[in-house]
């Protein structure tokens, strides 16, 4: 959540409890009485467990997914961002992506069906109606991964290896001018972090 907004709780448990007594969208839905109890007992549930309904605001999600996790004994939280807004979702996305949790979104493989909708709900749909792909294993998003961890790596390479040619040759001013062994050092750590300030400029500008 972006604000302290909790009216779209009652909204969800208010729909499920619809849905298990034969109406939806505020009129009359054909479904069947398996998937009304279904409904009946995701109700049921929603409304009895305060943790499912619990508020997190999106600067404290962090925090929020490591204390479940350890409460799950190790167990990796699946985080679903259907039907969030664009801009939320990509805040989302990024928290999840540093963290290492996996994101999901509930996808219909077919239109709506605007003259039935409760048709397009989950318990109603065909096998294989519907997709539930992991976000942040897309190509796209392990492609934007892989670039950002090696960017990363050459730059705090890049910064080690500089420091270490500063301070072999700074001792070697200062200590001895004439040692092999830190002029060798030096001279090897300064060409490396040359290299690999170049690297990195290269990388940033091809985005390979």
């Amino acid at each position: 959540m972006e604000g302290p907004q909790t009216a779209y709780v009652e909204t969800i448990i208010t729909t499920l409890e619809d849905l298990a007594n034969g109406t939806y969208l505020k009129r009359a839905a054909d479904i069947d009485p398996r998937s009304r109890v279904h409904y009946k007992a995701l109700a049921a549930d929603v409304r009895g467990s305060p943790k499912l309904t619990e508020t997190v605001f999106l600067e404290g999600l962090g925090e929020f997914l490591a204390r479940r996790t350890a409460e799950t004994n190790g167990g990796q939280p699946v985080i679903d961002v259907t039907g969030l807004p664009k801009i939320l979702t990509a805040h989302v996305m990024l928290i999840c992506l540093v963290g290492g949790y996996q994101v999901h979104a509930f996808e219909l493989r077919n239109k709506v069906n605007h003259a039935r909708p409760e048709l397009s709900l989950y318990f109603a749909l065909p096998a294989g109606g519907f997709d539930y792909p992991a976000l942040t294993r897309d190509p796209a998003v392990l492609t934007s991964i892989r670039q950002l961890v090696h960017v990363r790596r050459v730059m705090w390479t890049t910064a080690a290896l500089s420091t270490i040619g500063v301070i072999c040759f700074a001792s070697l001013l200062l200590v001895d001018t004439n040692n092999p062994v830190l002029a060798a050092v030096g001279l090897t750590a300064n060409v490396i972090g040359i290299a690999g300030g170049v690297l990195q400029a290269l990388t940033t500008r091809t985005g390979r």
